[in-house]
């Protein structure tokens, strides 16, 4: 059975994951920080 996990590393197959992205994207924009590089999650 699979349950949020907010105390330490998640792991997929015990974990809801969420991907975000696009939020870090957006965050980036607004802080003015470079992109991550390629390959990188």
């Amino acid at each position: 059975m699979k349950r949020f996990n907010t105390t330490g590393t998640c792991r997929p197959d015990e974990h809801y994951m969420v991907d975000i992205t696009e939020r870090l994207a957006t965050i980036r924009k607004m802080n003015n920080i470079a992109p991550a590089p390629s390959g990188f999650q």
